[in-house]
């Protein structure tokens, strides 16, 4: 099958890739004959309601998963998907970064626009090249020394207080804080 359904409307996967973009989603249980779809490469559901992730264990061979503009609170339901490389959970209501440390081949991680206030849970990412986390509220440069392969940081608009703790990012060739300093650092 090559197609699942959702509300009654029929949607096509095109070179192992998916797209439920702006489809009123709150529950991904509610996709009809996505739990068939194991060679499915790329995933978006962006734009959607969707509050919790779940009901994603059957797609082991998932590669990309875009989760941008939801309701998530948490980041949950990952883990059978270990061979995910770009991870965008941005513009949700995210908190805290866990249940992740098993994304071993994760390369992008996109989360920004969330109420994230420490970096943490990270320490096991070693292949990651791309992290943002821009738009949260984090106050300090922390939890990243593991990630040797970083290649671009976004740490724009939040509240951070100092540059610091990015000597171990020896591959670090973008580093983006605009709007990130405290008031009272810039006078």
């Amino acid at each position: 099958m090559n197609h699942i359904e959702y509300n009654g409307k029929r949607f096509e996967i095109k070179n192992n890739s998916l797209s439920l973009s702006g489809q009123s989603i709150t529950d991904i249980s509610e996709i009809k004959g996505l739990e068939n779809q194991i060679n499915l490469i790329s995933l978006d559901l962006n734009d959607n309601e969707i509050e919790k992730i779940h009901n994603l264990d059957y797609l082991v061979n998932l590669e990309k998963l875009y989760l941008n503009h939801n309701q998530l609170t948490e980041i949950d339901g990952l883990e059978k998907l270990i061979n995910l490389k770009v991870l965008s959970l941005g513009r949700n209501r995210i908190r805290k970064i866990r249940n992740i440390s098993h994304l071993v081949k994760l390369e992008d991680l996109f989360i920004q626009g969330n109420r994230i206030k420490k970096i943490e849970g990270l320490d096991s990412l070693a292949n990651l090249r791309r992290l943002n986390l821009s738009r949260n509220r984090i106050r300090e440069i922390e939890g990243l020394n593991h990630l040797k392969n970083l290649y671009s940081l976004f740490l724009g608009s939040n509240k951070i207080k100092s540059i610091k703790n990015l000597d171990n990012l020896v591959n670090l060739n973008r580093l983006g804080l605009k709007y990130s300093f405290h008031p009272r650092l810039c006078k």
